[in-house]
């Protein structure tokens, strides 16, 4: 029997986003930082083979891989209402399957999008999640979440007690050196984030038509519910010529991008942590950002936080040209991003489960 099963059945590997990043980054650091706590993963057969190191260092449930989210939730239901291969559960996707009540619960929560921005959602998950995400916090013993603006979202929507929220930071590690280059032949600045409504390629898009000429903006990440929408902007744009949008990148392609940027710009009007800034950070990619939820909490002093103006933004994206000022940036956010690293968020994650171990 194990300590913990972690339930990863709501990953779709390359297609998630952030939760995906979140997770898995974690559970690297906790494997790396050699917890003795005994760990099942249970999750569909394309989370092992997108992330073969879950199989060598923690004990393995695959299941089947569904097609829907329908066919999902109802699979994680059957797999957990009679759970007995250990005596916690750890939701990672934000939602919770129901479990035997004898079996302790926690449950990562990544944001309250859904109640801040209804709009930005369809309406069948705008459906699910507003059962769900309040079932899923009602039942679980401990709610993690990956800032301190979500616990504050969490305790002022469903008036939960702070002593039952425990924030843990995104393990965030940069490589010590970058092979190859971004095959970008002109100055650009980088925006990696899938289409989502709320992410603001639009803004990015006018910003961009106000620059100057000889800065390109590069946009990386998977299809959201906006990209049709987004794509057509670009295409009728007058500064189309300088907007690249290259999709869903390989991880060495994308530290080749971060490394060879003018800057990450990330115009997201809300987010529970944003994860991109801080991986930039750790970069040495300076980082200009909107003012929008968790944002300046993570950002703070590492970075030039902007409101949603396409003037503003454009004159600091001019301003990166200036070698000082970027290298200022490129200070303050090395410094910044030493605030999240692995070894605490491995340690943050496994204090929870001792707590719950010891009750």
């Amino acid at each position: 029997m194990t300590d913990v099963s972690i339930n990863l059945m709501w990953l779709r590997p390359g297609l998630t986003g952030g939760s995906e990043n979140f997770a898995i980054n974690l559970l690297k650091a906790i494997a790396e930082n050699k917890s003795p706590i005994r760990i099942e993963i249970v999750a569909p057969i394309n989370v092992f083979e997108a992330y073969p190191f879950l199989s060598t260092e923690f004990e393995t449930k695959v299941t089947k891989v569904q097609s829907n989210r329908v066919r999902r939730v109802i699979a994680e239901n059957l797999m957990f209402r009679n759970h007995k291969s250990s005596s916690m559960v750890h939701h990672m996707g934000g939602t919770a399957a129901r479990t035997p009540s004898d079996i302790k619960s926690v449950t990562t929560i990544y944001d309250l999008q859904f109640l801040e921005y209804p709009e930005n959602f369809s309406v069948p998950k705008k459906l699910f999640l507003s059962k769900a995400v309040p079932a899923a916090i009602k039942g679980s013993n401990v709610i993690c979440v990956t800032s301190k603006f979500v616990a504050e979202s969490v305790i002022d929507r469903f008036d939960i007690p702070e002593s039952s929220i425990r924030i843990i930071k995104p393990s965030i590690t940069a490589p010590e050196s970058v092979t190859g280059s971004s095959g970008i032949k002109t100055p650009f600045v980088l925006f990696p984030a899938v289409t989502w409504p709320h992410k603001g390629h639009k803004f990015l898009i006018k910003v961009m038509e106000l620059a100057e000429p000889d800065v390109t903006l590069v946009l990386t990440g998977g299809r959201g519910r906006a990209h049709s929408e987004v794509m057509q902007c670009i295409s009728k744009s007058n500064a189309t010529n300088r907007i690249v949008h290259l999709g869903s990148v390989a991880s060495t392609k994308l530290e080749a991008l971060y490394a060879d940027a003018l800057a990450l710009v990330f115009p997201s009007e809300y987010e529970g942590f944003g994860q991109p800034l801080v991986e930039a950070m750790a970069r040495g990619c300076p980082v200009i950002s909107s003012d929008g939820g968790a944002i300046p909490e993570i950002v703070g002093d590492g970075g030039v936080t902007l409101p949603k103006d396409e003037l503003i933004w454009a004159e600091e994206i001019s301003q990166l040209k200036n070698k000082s000022h970027r290298e200022n940036l490129r200070k303050r956010g090395l410094s910044r991003s030493k605030q999240f690293t692995s070894t605490e968020a491995a340690a943050s994650q496994v204090a929870v489960y001792n707590s719950m171990i010891a009750l």
